[in-house]
């Protein structure tokens, strides 16, 4: 595990995301868009976690994406949100919840492509990659 570990906190740091270790798990975070304005600020953030079993040479992954916003909107007055794609609040699919924020931000990352990476160099170190819905069965 060391050495994909290793790989993959270098993959992270060298792409502007932070690492780190979250309940005996590793996180990968990264903004994707920010807005802010005099009255109010939104955020859309990317995460990724992750386990790796070393006995079955596997690396267990799941993602989601956040908004989160404060201040005033539009003069309906002082509100503050955060969702995720696992709430159920909102229906679709991860790509479904992606486009609806996109309308709102200008984000130019390619998510698909972080878990691909992952995917790839999880599999050069000779580990499996499981893609897992929900953080459940991590």
């Amino acid at each position: 595990m060391g050495a994909l570990l290793e790989t993959l906190e270098e993959y992270a740091r060298a792409n502007q995301m932070s690492f780190e270790t979250h309940h005996g798990r590793y996180r990968v975070e990264k903004v994707l868009a920010e807005r802010k304005t005099f009255i109010s600020r939104k955020k859309l953030e990317y995460r990724a976690e992750f386990a790796i079993d070393d006995q079955q040479k596997e690396l267990r992954f799941t993602e989601s994406l956040k908004e989160s916003g404060r201040g005033m909107d539009a003069g309906v007055g002082v509100q503050s949100e955060s969702y995720n794609t696992l709430s159920g609040a909102r229906k679709g699919s991860f790509e479904d919840h992606s486009r609806q924020l996109g309308k709102h931000y200008d984000a130019s990352v390619d998510y698909g492509a972080i878990r691909e990476a992952i995917k790839g160099l999880t599999e050069a170190a000779g580990y499996s990659f499981s893609y897992f819905v929900t953080t459940k069965g991590l």
